[in-house]
């Protein structure tokens, strides 16, 4: 029987509940994230609300429910997470009547720009990491992020068949970046997926070397040139020096084409001792 083609189905959330879902993951769940030091100082402040949500997700270990019920990927809802999703509903996000066109303006010229370059993204990234298994759907949760220069993300959730992932942008950000950015929380969720155990800091310099603005990001026309630099992706302060010399092995995969032989997981395996 012939092996079905490998697709990839995105499906754009742009959702007060879901965004602010995203918001408290990252709030709670980032190392360096005040809420994971003074907690109790932040809900006493206009974060309490988010915070009580975020609490009752935490002590019922709901995050994949809300998650997938959010997007529209759950069967059903439990009623444990329709109270959540009533805390979401009832908080306030400054000027949302006017955020929420932008983000949807961003996540139709995504979705055109996908439709576009559809079928080279799912191949290179096969050919790059030599994945067997691809996600069915991605679904990309779009949230507001008022600093012009900056664009973030999350990958949230995925199991067989979806990713969720997170961007955080605003009109500013051209719709190539943030697909770049789209894909680079798709490769993390994707890693997992096919059980790619490369160690925390590895998968992050192997990923950040990719995209956004990277050399993955250069093969699939999102960036003119690659301009991911040494100082942007080694912000790991311990075992610099192998990390820099990682670096330089992964440019040189890019550079020489070396994809077009073996895929960057097995390259870099026979080059270096990966833990």
């Amino acid at each position: 029987m012939r092996e079905k083609a490998k697709d990839i189905e995105l499906i754009h959330v742009v959702s007060k509940e879901a965004y602010l879902a995203a918001l408290i993951y990252d709030l709670v769940k980032i190392p360096y994230s005040p809420a994971t030091s003074i907690p109790h100082i932040l809900y006493a402040s206009c974060l309490g609300p988010l915070l009580y949500a975020a609490y009752l997700i935490e002590k019922g270990s709901l995050w994949n429910e809300v998650f997938v019920t959010l997007v529209g990927a759950a069967q059903s809802r439990q009623s444990s997470i329709e109270a959540i999703i009533d805390k979401l509903r009832a908080a306030n996000i400054h000027e949302w009547s006017k955020i929420k066109p932008i983000l949807s303006g961003i996540a139709k010229r995504v979705d055109i720009l996908y439709q576009q370059k559809r079928r080279d993204i799912v191949n290179y990234i096969e050919k790059v990491f030599g994945f067997e298994k691809f996600f069915e759907k991605l679904y990309i949760i779009y949230g507001f992020n008022p600093l012009p220069s900056m664009s973030l993300g999350s990958m949230l959730y995925f199991d067989d068949r979806n990713v969720i992932v997170s961007v955080y942008v605003n009109e500013v950000h051209k719709e190539t970046h943030v697909l770049d950015l789209v894909i680079h929380e798709l490769l993390h969720g994707l890693i997992r997926l096919n059980n790619i155990e490369l160690g925390h800091e590895v998968e992050e310099l192997l990923i950040d070397v990719a995209a956004p603005d990277g050399y993955l990001s250069e093969l699939l026309g999102l960036t003119d040139k690659a301009s991911i630099g040494l100082d942007e992706v080694l912000y790991f302060r311990q075992r610099t020096e192998q990390y820099r010399r990682l670096f330089d092995l992964l440019v040189e995969y890019y550079k020489s084409k070396a994809y077009e032989r073996i895929n960057i997981i097995e390259w870099l395996k026979r080059e270096v001792e990966l833990d």
